[in-house]
Order: C-alpha cells, then sequence, then structure tokens
C-alpha cells in the first residue's frame, strides 16, 4: 500500500505503508528495554526514598521518647499537643476517614493524658493509618500533614506509659 503525502508546497513523497510498520516493529525491543531500564531504576529509587523516610520517621520518634523521657517536653506542652491534635482534626472523608472515625478520635483526643492505655494507643494507631489511606486515595496532602501530627501525639502518649512503668504487650509467639 502507497499513501501520497504532501499538502504543504513540498514534493510529494511517496510512502510505502509496509515499510514504515516494518520500522516502527523493529523499534519496539529497543523501546521494551529503555522502560524496563527506566522501570527497574525508578523501581529501585522508591524503594530507597521509603527506607530513607522510614529512618527519618524512627528518629523523629526517638527523639521524642528521648525528650520526654528526660523531661525535657513537660506534660504541658503534651496537654498542649494533645489539643493542638483535637482541634485540627480535618474534615470528615467517607471512604476511610469516616463520620464514626472522626467522632472516636475526638473521644480519644479529648481523654485525660493518666487514663490513656496501650489499648488507646493501639486504637489511635488504626485510626492515623486510615487516615493516610484516604490522604493517599484522596490525594489530600492536608490528612497527610494531620497524620504526622497525630502520630507524634501518639509516640509521646507511648512514651507517658513507658515513663510511668506500662509496658507495652507482649506479643504472643507464633509456634
Amino acid at each position: 500500500m502507497i499513501i501520497y503525502g504532501g499538502t504543504s508546497g513540498l514534493p510529494e513523497q511517496l510512502i510505502d505503508i509496509t515499510i514504515l510498520i516494518s520500522n516502527l516493529i523493529s523499534q519496539i525491543p529497543l523501546v521494551v528495554l529503555v522502560l524496563l531500564i527506566l522501570y527497574y531504576r525508578l523501581k529501585e529509587d522508591i524503594r530507597n526514598l521509603k527506607w530513607s523516610i522510614d529512618a527519618l520517621v524512627n528518629f523523629s520518634e526517638s527523639l521524642l521518647y528521648t525528650l520526654y523521657s528526660k523531661g525535657i517536653m513537660s506534660d504541658s506542652e503534651y496537654k498542649s499537643l494533645q489539643t493542638l491534635v483535637d482541634l485540627s482534626r480535618p474534615p470528615i472523608k467517607t471512604k476511610y476517614y469516616t463520620k464514626e472515625v472522626y467522632e472516636r478520635l475526638g473521644e480519644l483526643l479529648k481523654m485525660d493524658p493518666d487514663q490513656y492505655t496501650w489499648d488507646h494507643v493501639f486504637e489511635l494507631e488504626r485510626i492515623a493509618e486510615l487516615i493516610m489511606k484516604e490522604a493517599m486515595e484522596s490525594d489530600r496532602r492536608d490528612l497527610a500533614a494531620y497524620v504526622g501530627r497525630l502520630r507524634a501525639f501518639i509516640v509521646l502518649t507511648q512514651a507517658r506509659l513507658i515513663k510511668k512503668g506500662i509496658l507495652p504487650p507482649r506479643k504472643e509467639e507464633k509456634s
């Protein structure tokens, strides 16, 4: 099959469609190779980024533990963070961060600091995970930022419990 081209005042050229398709097909292995290289390179970069972020989060949590255990961060500062996290709860969404989750979070954040148990900590962690899922699916940065504040509060609650001598429950060993 021959296609006639050239309507812009240039001399008309004959293009054999089979040659064009043949040339395109001959490039597919190279294109696939380039795409595979990019995929594996980006995959490695993303994995490295995830490890870096995990390390930064662990460092931040360790720093908060240390500050609280050394008395550098007081109970009044803890209570201020608790109030900030409560007052800055983001608007409700529907899939993971539901009205029930929003209300339960409010109840947990209004508790007296001395009433918290490890069960409350685990519930707060579960809520933080739900809000983060909502943030990722809805692409809402405000939710992700809020989870950062909530995680700081959770870590300080853990530090308070440990400082009071209340250690986390042991995970049951699986046989």
